[in-house]
């Protein structure tokens, strides 16, 4: 693997790591290996755009990334971009809808997995539009979202959410929003729902295919 640390990122937190992760990321991504984010916690500023990655961490106690957007891509990817073992942890206070401060926003590409991650405090977890499909999200805990847990917003296709906690979103824990375009077969799969604040458990608004 490629270590962020090996390109200046800040285990301590103090001082700004976005460069530092990007730089990991092109080398990891033209040597063929995956990112590395050690025990620490490391800020970023700015989201991160990427057409495929693997990013992996130590754990979600250990390798943490103190960021209300850690990936927006705003159209979409080829992926795909592999996310598992660190934590996402934001500082957003009070829905706004017009907010993109998503822990993850719009298209990780073809053939993604999130796999164990946190994700907390943030406006949503994870909000895929543009372009996903066979996709998974698992093994993975959303808290305290002012908005939705998980949103499939149009254009998914063939993706599982399954083994999921996710407590205190301020909209839908889990939803599929077939807009602008519908989505086809997604799988909602043994998670566990806690006290959505406004909206529903899950929700399933259009789409072909889809199992619950």
């Amino acid at each position: 693997t490629v270590s962020v640390t090996s390109y200046g990122a800040d285990p301590s937190g103090a001082s700004d790591s976005t460069s530092a992760f990007n730089q990991a990321i092109s080398a990891a991504n033209a040597a063929g290996e995956a990112v590395w984010i050690p025990q620490g916690t490391f800020l970023i500023s700015s989201p991160l755009r990427m057409q495929s990655a693997t990013i992996e961490g130590a754990g979600d106690w250990y390798s943490q990334v103190k960021a209300n957007e850690f990936i927006d891509n705003t159209s979409a990817v080829s992926g795909p971009i592999n996310l598992s073992g660190f934590a996402i942890l934001g500082s957003t206070v009070g829905r706004h809808d017009d907010s993109t401060a998503n822990a993850i926003n719009g298209s990780l590409g073809s053939g993604w997995t999130v796999n164990g991650l946190w994700i907390q405090d943030t406006n949503v977890g994870l909000w895929l539009q543009f372009g996903n499909s066979n996709c998974t999200v698992e093994n993975s805990v959303i808290e305290s979202t002012d908005a939705d847990g998980v949103n499939f917003n149009g254009n998914a296709s063939h993706c599982t959410v399954k083994n999921n906690f996710i407590r205190g979103t301020g909209d839908d824990s889990l939803a599929i929003w077939s807009y602008p375009t519908a989505d086809s077969n997604i799988t909602f799969a043994n998670n566990t729902i806690v006290a959505p604040t406004l909206a529903n458990g899950i929700a399933d608004y259009g789409g072909d295919n889809n199992t619950i």
